[in-house]
């Protein structure tokens, strides 16, 4: 495995108390792309995936949609891909992910419900890099997965929503959330930060709550790289960290508050609401 001395040895610090940055997210990921080939390109590629996932998204509704710089995947590649699909022996073209296949083929057949294709999309993706040749890799998107679905649940229960709907795939913790009702949904012995999530979702300031989870986020990434010096994980792990780093310097009280209600409503708006139900 690569080692990146001089790379780790550069790295500045960096805290979610930080009020500028000293390194963009982007520049960092440009020196990676730089310093990285064969399979640690690979790994770095699974982390912009969600920026494809974007594009294709926007790209499915509109033609002509504006795409994410960090997405790897362009127009181009999306339409050729399309006029291919009906030739069911052809491999995906080069740069684009297998899952992508399944996604276009469900969504050109009219086999994705209208409101589902978000959370299809996002269902294939972590099935994807759940099978990562790293272990690091595969643990952090795992407990990525699990802490997103245990969120979703809380919030569905909070406004009182049907849970099962909402969570993506179908591994022990995700059964659990979709058919438990008691507190912790009996997941607590599966996801060791339950009582954690349990405390953030009973936070009431809307933009403490967001930084509560990325501190645990960041928590989780301090205790699991621990054993790692100048690999590819740490650089991993610093990329991570910026990333999130990033977004609170661009958020504010008033987006904060809106991106909140955004994700309500866009669990209201897949499932039929009942009457008495209001977000306080």
């Amino acid at each position: 495995m690569s080692q990146y001395h001089y790379l780790v040895a550069g790295f500045p610090d960096i805290s979610l108390d930080d009020n500028k940055l000293q390194l963009t997210y982007t520049a960092f990921i440009e020196e990676l792309l730089r310093s990285f080939s064969g399979r640690d390109a690979d790994l770095l590629r699974l982390f912009r995936l969600d920026y494809d996932n974007e594009n294709l998204l926007s790209w499915i509704n509109n033609k002509e949609a504006e795409f994410h710089p960090l997405g790897l995947i362009s127009p181009e590649d999306l339409k050729e891909q399309m006029e291919l699909l009906d030739y069911d022996e052809r491999a995906p073209l080069k740069g684009i992910p297998p899952y992508f296949l399944t996604f276009l083929r469900e969504w050109k057949s009219e086999q994705l419900e209208a409101g589902k294709e978000k959370k299809r999309l996002t269902e294939l993706y972590y099935d994807y890099v759940g099978q990562a040749p790293n272990k690091f890799v595969r643990e952090w998107f795992e407990f990525e997965l699990n802490m997103n679905n245990i969120l979703t649940a809380l919030n569905c229960r909070k406004y009182r929503l049907p849970v099962a709907g909402q969570i993506i795939g179908n591994n022990a913790i995700a059964e659990s959330l979709k058919i438990s009702t008691v507190r912790d949904f009996n997941v607590s012995e599966l996801f060791s930060e339950m009582d954690s999530l349990l405390a953030i979702a009973d936070e009431e300031n809307l933009l403490e709550r967001e930084k509560m989870i990325d501190r645990l986020k960041w928590d989780y990434l301090d205790e699991h790289s621990v054993h790692y010096y100048f690999s590819v994980e740490v650089l991993l792990v610093f990329l991570i960290k910026l990333k999130s780093l990033e977004r609170w310097l661009s958020l504010d009280p008033k987006s904060g508050e809106e991106s909140f209600r955004s994700l309500v409503n866009s669990l209201r708006t897949s499932v039929r609401m009942p009457a008495d139900a209001h977000i306080k």
